[in-house]
């Protein structure tokens, strides 16, 4: 018996997840943009679909470019991890993305959305 409660404590921490290191504010991601482009990022952010504030300017790919926001700032995205951009706007979402800086703005190709905690 004291065989199997050690392989099963083995078992257990052997199989820890390590944890993922905490979200960006999109704030945070647009000040320091140009040092993250190319790497992948965790965000926390309000989805806003196609109706992004005035201040985030316009879209800089295609009209369909969609944008997550914060009370700060704002960053478009590539992609929307399977978001809608008219029925889920204003969902707070945690945001895998590769972080593209391009002609002097920032922009996310993002890999998967989950709902914030």
């Amino acid at each position: 018996m004291k065989r199997l409660a050690s392989l099963l404590l083995i078992s257990l921490v052997g199989c820890t997840v390590p944890r993922a290191s905490s979200p960006l504010a999109v704030e945070q991601l647009v000040r320091h943009c140009a040092e993250l482009n190319g790497r992948e990022v965790l965000l926390k952010a309000e989805y806003r679909g196609w109706r992004c504030p005035p201040d985030c300017g316009p879209p800089p790919l295609t009209r369909s470019d969609a944008c997550f926001v914060d009370q700060n700032a704002c960053v478009y995205a590539v992609g929307t991890g399977g978001l809608d951009p008219l029925r889920d706007a204003g969902k707070k979402v945690l945001v895998r993305a590769v972080v593209r800086f391009e002609n002097g703005r920032c922009l996310l190709d993002v890999r998967e959305v989950k709902p914030a905690p």
